[in-house]
């Protein structure tokens, strides 16, 4: 929570850059790209190093690294030495340590919870990210015009980014872990080959890389579609955003009491086919009343996929490959976004009319076939990957059985 805050502190204060720059659309654009190529690169460290590495020390190590880019990005705010194209690098160096982070604290769930509480600590976790939403925005809308407001913003993260460190140190290192005498690129190479190899695991991340893209495309779609065709104003926009936003609050509280229930694969593909099925709706919708009762569940919809995918993905990983699934699910998710949200600004001509929106909601249809169509293949399978703990010795089972039955509170284990 407190790398979330910080973060969502740090990079609040891109409202002042933006002002800077003109508010050059390029310009917004290009941080934001940059930004998201360094969270990618934090990815990408995570899945060579979460399971080689303590896990704590990744986090701390990553809480350091923030720390001392606020510290001298709020030195030279203060100097009024920040210039130009010192945004992109400002973006794109904070990126890649919080990626990191973000991928090695879910890893960590995985090491620190026993096998039957990992979808739902991955779902708690997910509302530590609250603080980074709500400060990633408003302390630039009310203090964009305070002379030192960029300098305070770095100033308060810098501490936070400290806190977070200093409270790491007294999270448990965890148990489970991968092979550190593994080259980090062959233990690369090792959780790729594992991920492919699991069925549900290579389901899940296909269906979530497509979901990425499609949930970007749809963003600047549904847009143009509220905007336009609905001819929304400003203020309309925003409410239809926040129904959204409190939709996935409610789902993400509701999906702590189920995902980790019998039926929680049946409730995520359900959520999967809905969200589809309510885009295609969405298309054909001119009343804005209609127009938000129906992106209430879809906004809750798509919560439900991503925290469930990574719940569901997290909870049937074998152990020692927490850190890569995490990082790999991560990356899925962000590579092609960032990539579509860039090719966005270059594509908004082809989202004229209500087409785009229809074509997004029937290709994620026939994307929710096709994972219920695995699903089908991989139901059979056992909640738990890790194989069974081998004895330490032959167990004869006559004389465990007598032994056993004259001493049943001390089962015996022949030597």
């Amino acid at each position: 929570m407190l790398l979330g805050a910080g973060y969502g502190l740090t990079m609040s204060t891109q409202s002042h850059f933006w002002e800077v720059a003109d508010y050059s659309t390029t310009a917004i654009t290009w941080i934001g790209l940059t930004n998201g190529i360094g969270i990618t690169v934090g990815y990408l460290a995570a899945a060579l190093y979460a399971d080689r590495l303590p896990k704590q020390r990744l986090v701390r190590t990553a809480a350091i690294l923030l720390a001392a880019s606020s510290g001298v990005a709020a030195l030279l705010e203060l100097g009024d030495l920040i210039r130009g194209d010192w945004f992109y690098l400002i973006a794109a160096l904070f990126g890649v340590p919080h990626g990191l982070a973000a991928a090695v604290i879910l890893g960590w769930v995985g090491d620190l919870l026993p096998r039957r509480l990992i979808a739902k600590g991955v779902v708690v976790l997910s509302l530590a990210s609250i603080p980074l939403g709500v400060l990633l925005t408003i302390p630039g809308v009310f203090l964009g015009e305070e002379r030192y407001a960029t300098f305070a913003l770095f100033a308060v993260a810098f501490v936070l980014y400290l806190a977070a460190m200093a409270i790491a140190r007294r999270v448990a290192v965890g148990s489970k872990s991968g092979r550190v005498d593994e080259a980090a690129k062959e233990g690369l190479k090792d959780g790729a080959r594992y991920l492919w190899n699991d069925a549900r695991l290579r389901a899940l991340w296909c269906y979530l890389l497509v979901a990425g893209i499609f949930s970007t495309l749809l963003y600047a779609a549904l847009g143009e579609h509220l905007l336009d065709e609905i001819d929304l104003d400003n203020s309309g926009y925003s409410w239809s955003l926040m129904a959204q936003g409190l939709a996935a609050l409610v789902a993400t509280i509701c999906l702590v009491f189920v995902i980790g229930g019998a039926r929680r694969w049946t409730i995520f593909l359900i959520a999967v086919a809905v969200s589809g099925v309510l885009i295609v709706l969405i298309s054909f919708t001119s009343d804005l009343a209609l127009l938000i009762l129906l992106l209430i569940p879809q906004g809750a919809a798509m919560t439900v996929i991503t925290l469930g995918g990574q719940a569901l993905a997290l909870s049937t990983t074998r152990s020692g490959y927490f850190g890569r699934v995490a990082a790999s699910l991560l990356f899925a998710g962000s590579l092609l976004n960032f990539a579509a949200g860039f090719v966005n600004q270059f594509l908004y001509d082809w989202y004229e009319g209500r087409w785009p929106l229809l074509a997004i909601g029937l290709l994620l249809i026939l994307a929710a076939v096709w994972l219920y169509r695995q699903w089908r293949g991989f139901r059979h399978l056992p909640e738990d990957p890790d194989p069974p703990q081998e004895k330490s010795g032959p167990r004869f089972p006559m004389a465990v059985f007598l032994t056993d039955r004259l001493a049943p509170q001390k089962p015996a284990a022949p030597d």
